[in-house]
């Protein structure tokens, strides 16, 4: 395939407001994550607010306004 061929596919894929829907316009293209996991954390989205999670307990959320929540205290000027 040439490079003009392949930009012209990707043109089909353009809406009017000249988006481009990348879910069918991108050859295997990773979806949106639903949770982010490492061995002792989770981040998942519920309702529109992050939680951040250690287990199975919640220890902090961010809001959809950017309010952030802790379980415990939040240090300021601190080194991790």
């Amino acid at each position: 395939m040439t490079q003009a061929y392949n930009l012209s596919q990707l043109a089909n894929n353009v809406n009017s407001s000249g988006q481009l829907d990348a879910s069918t316009a991108l050859y295997n293209a990773v979806p949106a994550a639903a949770t982010l996991a490492t061995t002792n954390f989770t981040i998942i989205e519920a309702g529109g607010v992050l939680q951040i999670k250690y287990g199975a307990t919640v220890v902090a959320s961010i809001s959809s306004t950017g309010s952030i929540t802790s379980a415990d205290n939040i240090t300021a000027y601190g080194t991790p």
